[in-house]
């Protein structure tokens, strides 16, 4: 693995006639906010670039990002360089995509999730930085290594991802910098209030009916610290809930008052589930994730195993208090 310079991104980006950019699968408003800004960074700079998205995985806040102006049939052979964004392994990446990209000769990782232990990367050349809060503020500073100033559809698009990555500053990844970010990007004007209100003003009918599902399904572990909550199947059936839908509800567990952990469980599809972990800053839940395959952010993790619910409501305390004990 090679860790590159935003220069040296910058200059492959110059070379390509044709870019692909990729995020992981089901992409939050920071991959979002990541891959649509790239490309119009790519756009000022004169290149072609086109954004993948699977089809079937299109609902990320549509209000913000033009979900529809997005490819899903790539090919390795028509595109001279791609880049991924707020990941670094293939497995994170749409089915669809992954055998292609495993061709592509000229690939780029662009990630803010650290690399843990023996996990490595499957891209050789990659800009991570764990410092970054999100993987969208990357994006920025490659506008500011080339000096150009960012329109104001990548503005919004960065803000965007900085708020989903920093939950509205509520998380524990700040730093100046996360403040300095956005208050040039307001600078710049970014639509903040049009984000502001896609992202959290916008809870409907069915929003209350999910939240009364997750609060009447809540359950504590561990002398309270610990709250989960499962979706399977047949609950989301039920509620007309989709996967998406549920996740909007990451941060909510963690915060009740006592609870130091926190875990939405989404079962995708049948006996595979989801899980979305929170914790309180004293606990580390990345050591965790990768174990079980997945990864993330100390206080913002996650993985997804084939497992039963049974065998959840039996591990669930186990690995409650493995994580609490470090």
């Amino acid at each position: 693995m090679a860790m590159m310079t935003y220069k040296q991104i910058i200059q492959k980006i110059k070379k390509a006639k044709n870019i692909a950019i990729f995020a992981h699968r089901e992409p939050d408003p920071d991959a979002c906010g990541s891959m649509f800004s790239l490309r119009e960074f790519c756009r000022q700079i004169g290149k072609n670039a086109d954004i993948f998205v699977s089809r079937d995985k299109r609902e990320c806040l549509p209000q913000i990002f033009p979900l529809n102006d997005t490819k899903n049939l790539y090919k390795t052979s028509d595109y001279d360089l791609a880049i991924m964004v707020d990941l670094h392994d293939f497995k994170r990446i749409d089915d669809e995509f992954q055998n292609e990209l495993k061709l592509c000769q000229n690939l780029i990782a662009i990630d803010h999730h650290s690399i843990c232990g023996d996990e490595g990367t499957d891209v050789k050349n990659c800009r991570i930085d764990n410092k970054k809060a999100s993987a969208s503020q990357m994006i920025l500073d490659l506008f500011r290594t080339e000096e150009i100033k960012p329109s104001q559809d990548a503005c919004t698009y960065i803000y965007a991802g900085l708020m989903g990555d920093t939950n509205r500053f509520l998380n524990t990844n700040l730093s100046r910098e996360v403040f300095e970010d956005a208050i040039c990007l307001l600078e710049n004007d970014a639509n903040v209030q049009d984000v502001y209100e896609a992202m959290y003003r916008s809870i409907s009918k069915h929003h209350i009916v999910l939240s009364e599902f997750l609060y009447k399904n809540l359950v504590l572990n561990c002398n309270s610290r610990v709250a989960h909550v499962i979706f399977d199947l047949k609950s989301m059936k039920k509620l007309k809930a989709t996967v998406n839908d549920i996740k909007e509800f990451s941060n909510e567990l963690i915060k009740i008052q006592g609870v130091d952990l926190a875990f939405l469980i989404i079962e995708s599809s049948k006996n595979h589930f989801k899980f979305s972990m929170r914790s309180s800053k004293e606990i580390n839940l990345v050591p965790f994730a990768s174990k079980m395959g997945g990864g993330g952010h100390p206080n913002a993790s996650a993985f997804e195993i084939d497992i039963t619910k049974t065998q959840i409501n039996k591990n669930i305390a186990k690995w409650a208090t493995e994580i609490l004990n470090g």
